[in-house]
């Protein structure tokens, strides 16, 4: 039977350092983090060693977006989590201040539409719980498309040129693309065609300010068994870093 754990890494290069950094500058009312896990154990017939796994890139991105660990570490997801907590504590002190004792007489006497009535609402209530308790049992769903790193380089390059909301990119088209390939070397050296990549643009957690420069990359390190987050959001407020090591 497999085995396997994941632990949070720090990966600091200074071509991760200023890539993540150059981002910062831009989106000046956003936030940038990078977030990396190393799978240690026996992943022995898990989707980590699937031979099929090029074709199977969503369903590991679910199977790692569930993991324990990554939802108490990563912070888009950690956040979500937490307001999940939040609304579960709200809908129990709702249910003690509602909530009522019934006689006997209140349930021999129960009429079927008032029954109906309460049976409705168990059912919203089981479904609303099922939602909280799903993070952690594969139900989270966020919408990525499958990438080759290369595209990923691309994205990157032209999230650069195209600057924050406030900040131009201050180099040319040549110096974006120097950061971003440096960026990919330093995160997965020369095993860049044996990567899992998958990209999601849209704001899958409220860790995203939901405006502007939503941007998520996937990437799956399969030869070393590493896995990388990159998240970037841009609004007009003050940015902040973070870099999973909080």
């Amino acid at each position: 039977m497999s085995s396997y754990d994941l632990s949070p890494i720090d990966v600091n290069p200074p071509a991760i350092d200023k890539l993540l950094k150059t981002f910062q500058e831009l989106y000046s009312g956003g936030k940038v983090g990078l977030w990396s896990y190393q799978v240690e154990g026996d992943t022995t017939d898990t989707i980590y060693e699937d031979p099929e796994l090029p074709e199977k890139t969503l369903e590991l991105i679910e199977e790692f977006l569930n993991e324990e660990v990554v939802i108490e570490t990563c912070a888009p997801l950690l956040e979500m989590a937490e307001l999940f907590d939040d609304e579960e504590e709200e809908e129990e002190e709702k249910g003690e201040e509602d909530g009522f004792e019934a006689s006997e007489h209140d349930e021999r006497d129960m009429s079927e539409d008032f029954a109906g009535e309460i049976a409705e609402a168990l059912e919203t209530l089981n479904l609303n719980m099922e939602q909280i308790e799903g993070l952690g049992d594969g139900d989270f769903e966020i919408n990525w498309a499958e990438s080759g790193p290369f595209v990923a380089e691309g994205v990157l390059t032209h999230l650069l040129v195209a600057g924050g909301v406030q900040n131009d990119f201050p180099g040319t088209v040549n110096d974006a693309r120097r950061l971003t390939a440096d960026f990919t070397d330093a995160l997965i050296e020369d095993r860049i065609l044996q990567a899992q990549v998958a990209i999601c643009d849209q704001p899958w957690s409220t860790w995203f300010h939901d405006e502007v420069g939503e941007f998520s990359l996937f990437i799956y390190d399969k030869p070393v068994k590493r896995i990388h987050l990159l998240c970037l959001t841009e609004s007009g407020e003050e940015s902040e870093l973070e870099d999973g090591e909080e």
